[in-house]
C-alpha cells in the first residue's frame, strides 16, 4: 500500500500482496478515502484493480470540493473491464476519476449537486456485469440511486446490463463497446455511446481497398455477434462496389481453428485479408502468418485500432521470451504486424487540435500529462486501454453536460435529487437531452447522431522506426459521410508502401535466372533476324534470291522477331516494372504473340502455295508468272 502525491490530488495504490492479505489491502483502501477526504479534499483515490478484483466490490471513489460536501449527490455506476485477457481497461478507470474530480471541483456544471462515480470491474463479460449492475441499484446495497451509467467498456457486457437498464429507467453511455447490435433503438432505447459502432469501419475497409486498387479479399471472422454483423454487412457492401471476397466461406475463428483458417487463406491466393477478431486471436493469426511467410511484402493484414497499446507485446507470466499463447517472440511477432493496417476509432489529435481549448478543461496536451502522470505513478503498463482512456474522459463529461442540460427541462419543484427508477419522465428527458448533443472534449468535437458519435476514422500503418520498435502511424482518415480517404500528416501511397502497392493476386514469379538466359537466346534470335532481313531487303534483285521470294522471307523474319520479343515480354512481372506497366505488357503480349504468328506462318503457306504451282503446272503454264500480289493477299488471309 502506498499514497501517491500528484499534481492537484493524491492517489492510493494497493498493490497485490497475496491472498492472505486481499481483504486487509481493500480495508487499506477504504480507510485511506476516509484518510484523505479528512486531509484533503481535492484529491484522487485510486484503489487498484489488483487487489479488489472482486467485480461486486467498489474500486474508487473520487474526493469532491469541501463547498459541495454537504450537497445532494448524484451517482454514476462506472463498470470498466478492470481485468481479463481480451480488453485490459484498468487505465479506464482513472481517467473516468480525472473527469469526476474536474467536474465537482473546476467546473460550473451542476452547481447544486455533488458528483460521484462508484466503479465495479466489469471483466468485459455479461455476467460479471450484470451482477455489479443488480448489485449497485439493489437499495438494501445504495440507498441512493444510481442516476447514469458509464460503460461497460466491452459490447458483450454491455449488451444485458443496457436491456436491463431501460427496465430501471437508467440511461447507459458507453465510451468503448463499438457493436452494432447497440444501436437498435427499439432493443436499447436508454443506450447511448461516445464512439461510433465498428458498422462504420466497413465504408473505410471499402474505400481503402479501392483506394489501392484492390479487387478481392479474404475475411476472418470470429465466432461472436460483435465481428458476425461487421462481417456480414462487409461481404455486402464489397459485393456492392464490384469488389470479390474470396475464402468467404471460411471456418469462424476461435482457438482451437487457427490453422486451417490459415491453410484455407494460403490455398486461396488471397494476398488482402480483414481481421474480425480480438487482439489475443490477431496475436495467434499473426504468429501463424509468420511461420508460413504469409506477411508483408506478399500479403496485408487489416485489424482494429481499439486494441489496447502494445497489444502485440503480451509475454508469457511462465516463458517472457515468447508471446503469450503462441509460438512467437517478440521480435517474430513485430516483423509479422509490420506494414500491417488498422482502423482506429480512437484517432490521435492533431498538431493542432492539442492545445486547442476545449469545453472540459484540460486541452488534449494537459489531459495525456495528468494521465500519463497518474498510470506512471500506479505502474500500469500500455496495455491497460491507454489510448481509450480520453473516451472515456469524454464520456464522463458528456453524462454531466446532459444532466445539467436536463435541470431546466425538469417539472416545475423536481430536482435531480428527486430521480428514481420508477419515473419514466426523468428518463425522457435524460435521453432528450443526449439525443442533440455536442462540445468539444479531449478527443475532439462529440457530435451525438442517432445514439452514437459521428464517425471519424482514421486509417494506421504500424511501422518499424530507426530503433527496431514498432510503432503505429496514421495515414489517412474517412471524413464524415465521405466514401474516400483523405491522407494525412503528409503521407502519400508512395510512404504508406514504399516499393509498390502489394497486389491482391498470387502471382508466380519467373527465376531471374532463366529469365535472363532465354531472354539473351531471344535477343540473340532478333540480331540474326535482322541481318537475315537486310540480306533479303538489300539483294531482292539478285536472281538467286528472288527465285525464294525475298518479299515472303522479310514476312516471315518480321513474325519471327515479335515471338523472339514476345519471349521478354513473358518474362516481365510485377518485381521488375509497376502494376500500370504491367496492364501494357500483357496486352502487348497477346498482340505479338498473334501478329507473329500471323506473319510467321501466313508467308510460309503463300510460298507452299508458290511451290505447288511450280510442281503441277506444266512447262507452258510455267512460263506464265505467278502472281506475287495473290500470295500477299494468301499469306495476310491466314
Amino acid at each position: 500500500f502506498r499514497i501517491i502525491p500528484g499534481n492537484g490530488g493524491i492517489a492510493v495504490n494497493c498493490r497485490w500482496c497475496g491472498d492472505i492479505v486481499k481483504s486487509s489491502c481493500a480495508m487499506w483502501c477504504v480507510l485511506s478515502a476516509i484518510l484523505l477526504l479528512v486531509i484533503r479534499t481535492e484529491g484522487l483515490l485510486l484503489c487498484d484493480g489488483d487487489c479488489m478484483d472482486n467485480p461486486l466490490e467498489i474500486c474508487n471513489k473520487s474526493a469532491v470540493d469541501p463547498a459541495r460536501l454537504n450537497r445532494p449527490v448524484i451517482t454514476l455506476l462506472g463498470l470498466f473491464p478492470c481485468t481479463t485477457t481480451r480488453f485490459r481497461a484498468r487505465g479506464l478507470t482513472p481517467a473516468a476519476q480525472m473527469a469526476v474530480n474536474q467536474i465537482n471541483n473546476h467546473s460550473p456544471l451542476l452547481p447544486d449537486f455533488r458528483l460521484q462515480m462508484l466503479v465495479n470491474n466489469s471483466m468485459c463479460a455479461p455476467l460479471p456485469a450484470v451482477r455489479s449492475y443488480i448489485f449497485q441499484i439493489d437499495p438494501d446495497h445504495n440507498q441512493q440511486p444510481i442516476h447514469a451509467i458509464v460503460g461497460p467498456g466491452c459490447s458483450s457486457a454491455a449488451q444485458p446490463v443496457a436491456e436491463l437498464a431501460n427496465f430501471f429507467n437508467l440511461i447507459v453511455v458507453s465510451s468503448t463497446a463499438t457493436s452494432p447490435a447497440l444501436s437498435n433503438e427499439a432493443r436499447f432505447p436508454t443506450f447511448f455511446r461516445s464512439i461510433s459502432s465498428d458498422i462504420s469501419t466497413v465504408d473505410a475497409n471499402v474505400a481503402l481497398i479501392r483506394q489501392f486498387g484492390w479487387h478481392q479479399v479474404a475475411i476472418i471472422t470470429e465466432n461472436v455477434n460483435l465481428f458476425l454483423e461487421v462481417s456480414d454487412q462487409l461481404k455486402r457492401q464489397l459485393a456492392q462496389s464490384g469488389l470479390n471476397v474470396i475464402s468467404s466461406g471460411l471456418s469462424y475463428f476461435d482457438s482451437s481453428s487457427g490453422i486451417p483458417v490459415i491453410d484455407t487463406i494460403q490455398n486461396s491466393g488471397a494476398r488482402i485479408v480483414i481481421m474480425n477478431v480480438f487482439e489475443d486471436s490477431a496475436r495467434q493469426l499473426f504468429c501463424l502468418a509468420r511461420s508460413r511467410n504469409m506477411i508483408f511484402p506478399h500479403f496485408v493484414w487489416m485489424s482494429y485500432g481499439w486494441y489496447s497499446q502494445r497489444w502485440w507485446d503480451d509475454r508469457d507470466r511462465d516463458n517472457n521470451s515468447i508471446i503469450a499463447n503462441t509460438n512467437c517472440t517478440l521480435s517474430q511477432m513485430e516483423s509479422a504486424i509490420e506494414r500491417s493496417l488498422s482502423f482506429h476509432h480512437f484517432p490521435t489529435p492533431t498538431e493542432s487540435e492539442r492545445t486547442a481549448p476545449t469545453d472540459v478543461n484540460f486541452t488534449p496536451n494537459e489531459f495525456w500529462e495528468n494521465f500519463t502522470e497518474i498510470i506512471r505513478r500506479l505502474d500500469y503498463s500500455p496495455n491497460e486501454a491507454i489510448s481509450q482512456a480520453s473516451y472515456v474522459y469524454d464520456a464522463v463529461w458528456m453524462v454531466a453536460f446532459a444532466l445539467n442540460k436536463s435541470i431546466a427541462k425538469l417539472p416545475p419543484g423536481k430536482t435531480l435529487a428527486d430521480f428514481n427508477y420508477e419515473n419514466t419522465d426523468f428518463r425522457d428527458i435524460f435521453i432528450q437531452s443526449l439525443s442533440t448533443f455536442q462540445f468539444t472534449g479531449v478527443t475532439g468535437d462529440v457530435v451525438i447522431n442517432n445514439r452514437e458519435r459521428q464517425p471519424n476514422l482514421r486509417m494506421e500503418q504500424y511501422r518499424r522506426l530507426p530503433n527496431g520498435t514498432i510503432k503505429s502511424f496514421e495515414f489517412a482518415m474517412l471524413p464524415p459521410s465521405g466514401s474516400s480517404l483523405r491522407y494525412t500528416n503528409n503521407e502519400s501511397p508512395s510512404t504508406v508502401w514504399p516499393g509498390g502497392t502489394p497486389s491482391d493476386v498470387e502471382r508466380d514469379h519467373i527465376d531471374l535466372g532463366w529469365l535472363a538466359l532465354y531472354g539473351s537466346i531471344s535477343g540473340i534470335g532478333i540480331v540474326f533476324a535482322t541481318v537475315y532481313f537486310l540480306f533479303n531487303f538489300s539483294y531482292r534483285r539478285k536472281p538467286i534470291v528472288k527465285a525464294t521470294s525475298p518479299y515472303l522471307n522479310m514476312l516471315i523474319i518480321t513474325g519471327a522477331i515479335f515471338i523472339y520479343a514476345d519471349v521478354v515480354l513473358f518474362g516481365i512481372d510485377g518485381r521488375v516494372t509497376s502494376d500500370d506497366v504491367l496492364k501494357v505488357t500483357c496486352n502487348a503480349r497477346i498482340w505479338a504473340a498473334s501478329i507473329g504468328f500471323s506473319l510467321l506462318f501466313g508467308p510460309m503457306l503463300a510460298k507452299a502455295v508458290r511451290v505447288y504451282f511450280v510442281v503441277t503446272r506444266s512447262q507452258k503454264d510455267l512460263k506464265q508468272r505467278v502472281r506475287i500480289d495473290i500470295l500477299y493477299c494468301l499469306a495476310c488471309q491466314h
